[in-house]
């Protein structure tokens, strides 16, 4: 990615959006650019934690766990920003990342995030406020995992798969490409119990399955199911 392309989306990022013109120059420069394929992990659980992440295009998910016990926690859309606590600790991730479609992101190694902090005045404030926010929103989230039921971790998940490139509006249309397998994975259920809830929603008037695809018919209903 061109440098300048690259300032741009950082620039975008609340995470780096306090930056003068300068500054996201440089970490434009500092920044690594990771193509992934739909289904490829950035990192996993365990790995260790040396940069941050911006996404340019596509959309990510933070999963949580592995296997019949995976959730999915949340998901990154373009020029929001993920891995934020490597720029605290460095230490191991506590949750892996992966593409949910063909995705681009810029990744800004630990040192040059700190080195943001020492060379550019204010930042420091902006970067952990930027951080405490991503904070209470993974809590949150975590939350919402533990409480929800499944038919409200479905609608949750369908809600972020929908908004990976806008908010979410009634007749949005969903080309999962994934079966209902997958799915399940992504919210800690088995094939036949997500066949069951995609019925229950349907039925609801929340969604409506058309082959290999679904239709929001009522966003709004679809969020309060999401919702603890």
């Amino acid at each position: 990615m061109e440098p300048g392309l690259a300032a741009a989306v950082l620039g975008k990022c609340g995470l780096f959006g306090s930056l003068d013109q300068e500054g996201l120059d440089g970490l434009a420069l500092a920044s690594a650019e990771v193509r992934l394929v739909r289904g490829q992990r950035l990192y996993d659980v365990g790995d260790p934690a040396d940069s941050a992440y911006v996404v340019a295009s596509g959309a990510v998910r933070i999963v949580l766990g592995g296997g019949k016990d995976e959730t999915t926690l949340g998901v990154v859309r373009p020029f929001e920003s993920f891995g934020e606590i490597a720029f605290l600790d460095g230490g191991p991730r506590a949750a892996a990342a992966e593409a949910i479609a063909d995705t681009v992101v810029l990744g800004i190694p630990r040192a040059a995030g700190l080195g943001l902090v020492a060379g550019h005045e204010g930042y420091a404030e902006a970067l952990l406020g930027a951080i405490g926010r991503v904070v209470r929103r993974h809590a949150g989230d975590t939350v919402e995992c533990l409480f929800l039921d499944l038919e409200g971790r479905v609608a949750r998940l369908l809600l972020m798969l929908a908004s990976a490139h806008d908010e979410p509006r009634d007749g949005d249309t969903l080309d999962l490409g994934r079966s209902q397998g997958e799915i399940g994975s992504m919210v800690h259920g088995s094939r036949q119990r997500v066949n069951q809830v995609l019925a229950g929603l349907e039925a609801l008037g929340c969604i409506r399955r058309e082959g290999g695809a679904l239709v929001l018919t009522d966003v709004a209903l679809l969020r309060r199911r999401s919702e603890v």
